[in-house]
C-alpha cells in the first residue's frame, strides 16, 4: 500500500497571528497552521516561507504582535 499526498491550493490566503511573546511566535504560528489544518479536513500542514522568516510583521497593537503567515495545507491519499 503506497500513501502519497495531495496540496490543497490556499495560494494568496494569509493567516493572521496575534501574540505577546516574540520568543513564542513560532508557536502560536504552528499553532494557528495547525488549527486551519483541522478546519479544513486536512492531514498535514506546512507554510510559504517570506523569505528566511516563517511570518511577516505587519503591525503592533500595545504589547501584542500582529504578523502574518502563508498556510500550505496536504491531505493523503492511499493508493491500494
Amino acid at each position: 500500500m503506497g500513501l502519497d499526498i495531495l496540496e490543497t491550493p490556499v495560494r494568496g490566503l494569509s493567516l493572521l497571528v496575534r501574540y505577546c511573546n516574540p520568543d513564542k511566535a513560532v508557536l502560536f504560528m504552528l499553532d494557528e497552521l495547525k488549527k486551519f489544518a483541522i478546519i479544513s479536513g486536512q492531514d498535514y500542514f506546512s507554510y510559504e516561507p517570506f523569505g528566511e522568516y516563517m511570518g511577516n510583521y505587519l503591525c503592533s497593537e500595545g504589547n501584542v504582535v500582529v504578523s502574518e503567515v502563508r498556510p500550505r495545507i496536504f491531505r493523503k491519499i492511499m493508493n491500494n
